[in-house]
Parts: structure tokens; sequence; C-alpha cells
């Protein structure tokens, strides 16, 4: 079964939080692969999120966002409190934006756009909004494809620091214990 492929449509409410998502995937995988797992900590490579020299440059939460679940009119431009989201995305950059956000919640962020766990040890418990577009170096002729991810980690690094005042190098990671899943069974999955 280690190399087995499923594919799984399943579909939840718009509304569900983070929290009743993973709480419907348990479920969804307990209940069609009979699957058991706990977690451990382990040492886990992370990047780390701090404040910058000067603190965080980021502005003090408006509280004009949308409380989880609600529906935005037509001509509203808010986030959902607490979400960091992509607004525009081109070959040129990315705009992203926070409405209410805690670095943590940044740190989760970065954490989903796959790059590596993302640690914020901040000290900031503060909400903030911000939205800033985060400029994508060209290719350089010759360049491996790893040595442009790296530029380009380097260059969203650097534009963290000017924009935000925050310190996040996603080139370096250092160990911290992390909450790690560890599958302690799992069948093939049962028939609808």
């Amino acid at each position: 079964m280690k190399y087995a492929r499923f594919d799984i449509d399943a579909r939840m409410p718009q509304a569900a939080t983070d929290s009743e998502f993973h709480q419907m995937l348990q479920t969804l995988l307990a209940d069609r692969f009979h699957m058991t797992w706990h977690t451990e900590m382990r040492p886990t490579d992370v990047s780390i999120l701090t404040a910058g020299a000067r603190g965080p440059d980021l502005h003090q939460a408006s509280g004009h966002c949308l409380a989880a679940g609600a529906v935005a009119p037509p001509s509203a431009d808010h986030g959902v409190c607490g979400i960091v989201r992509i607004v525009t995305m081109s070959s040129n950059g990315i705009e992203i934006a926070g409405s209410s956000v805690t670095m943590a919640n940044l740190a989760d962020f970065f954490k989903m756009m796959g790059i590596h766990p993302v640690l914020d040890e901040s000290g900031s418990s503060a909400r903030y909004d911000f939205d800033i577009t985060l400029a994508v170096p060209p290719p350089v002729e010759g360049e491996s494809p790893d040595q442009h991810q790296f530029a380009e980690l380097k260059e969203t690094e650097s534009q963290l620091r000017k924009q935000l005042g925050i310190e996040l190098d996603m080139t370096r990671t250092v160990k911290r214990p992390m909450p790690v899943l560890v599958v302690d069974h799992i069948e093939p999955a049962t028939a609808n």
C-alpha cells in the first residue's frame, strides 16, 4: 500500500474553518481507510519568522474584515479576519494581503506556500493589516531551476524586510521540535 494512489472527491461547507476542515479530513481517513495515527514531537528543519530590528512595520488592524463564513458584498474588498490571501499573481510578482492577521498567521501562510515549515518567533500577538507585492526576479541565462528558486527566496526575504519590517530567512533552517503525524495503521479504502 506504500505506493497506492486514490482519487478522493469530498466536499465541505464553504464556511468551514481550518479546524473544522482538519476534523472532517481526519474523519474521512478514519472512515474510509481505517487509518489510525498519533502525533509526536520531533526535531524538524524550520525557517524562523521574527520582527526586524525596528519591529514589524505593519499597520495596526482596522477591523475592516469579514468573520469566517461571512459573505462579502460584491463591491467589498475585505479579506477574512486572520487570513493571509493571494490577491493577484502574475509572472512579474505576487500581491498578498492580510486583514487582522498575526505574525503566526503570516508564518502559516508561508508554510502553506510549500517552502517548508515556518515558525513565528516574533513574540508579537498583535493583529495587523497589510497589502504588499513581492516581485519575482526574471530568470538569468544559464541559471538552474534551483539557483532561480534560491534567487526568488532571497528577493522575497529582502522585500519582506523592506516592506513589512520582518525577517524570514527561507534559505536557512534551524532544528525545532514540531508535531509530526505518525501513521500507525492504514488499509485499502472502503467503497462508498
